[in-house]
């Protein structure tokens, strides 16, 4: 769990120094750059709290396997919409459905470990897993502003690699809870 809540982290916190560079290059005035940017921002973030909201229903009735891995594939193709977009719209459609997918899989990421890892050894499990968050939140800008050097879509694709890769880790590697 401590690389998927890296993942995760880690492709959520790429795109502070990239989205208001990606957004100028689809065409939006200078001018309207920031509010534009902070408009999808806010969305990413009101519909991750969503996703950590829903993520308790989606627990009751499929496995923290799944979510995990379903989350992941979300936020996966919404990646890919931010990659392929340059439409406002399709930006904020995809920064709707990359919230839900991030919030979902990390509040599932979160209680897959805490299932499993000892009642007495929780506080420094949990500090374990917060470090691998931290982790990611350090490394993403630094990266995705090296990679957007080179190219703001490569950003998007990386994302996209990243959270199928994960997706597909979660499925081959992951136990149900009720075949343990």
């Amino acid at each position: 769990m401590m690389a998927v809540i890296f993942a995760l982290q880690f492709v959520d916190r790429s795109f502070g120094p990239v989205l208001p560079l990606w957004v100028e290059q689809t065409g939006v005035d200078h001018e309207r750059v920031a509010l534009t940017s902070g408009i999808l921002f806010s969305v990413m973030a009101l519909t991750g709290a969503l996703g950590h909201h829903f993520c308790g229903r989606l627990l009751r009735h499929y496995s923290s396997r799944a979510v995990i891995a379903g989350g992941t594939a979300v936020a996966a193709f919404a990646s890919g919409l931010f990659a392929l977009s340059g439409n406002f719209w399709i930006m904020c459609a995809a920064s709707l459905v990359f919230g839900v997918g991030i919030g979902a899989s990390m509040t599932a990421s979160f209680s897959a470990a805490g299932a499993v890892i000892p009642p007495g050894a929780h506080g420094a499990g949990f500090g374990v897993l917060t470090s691998a968050s931290l982790v990611g939140m350090a490394a993403s800008p630094f990266v995705a502003g090296l990679v957007g050097g080179a190219s703001l879509r490569v950003v998007f694709v990386v994302n996209l690699l990243l959270m199928a890769l994960t997706s597909a880790l979660v499925l081959r590697t992951m136990k149900d809870a009720s075949t343990d």
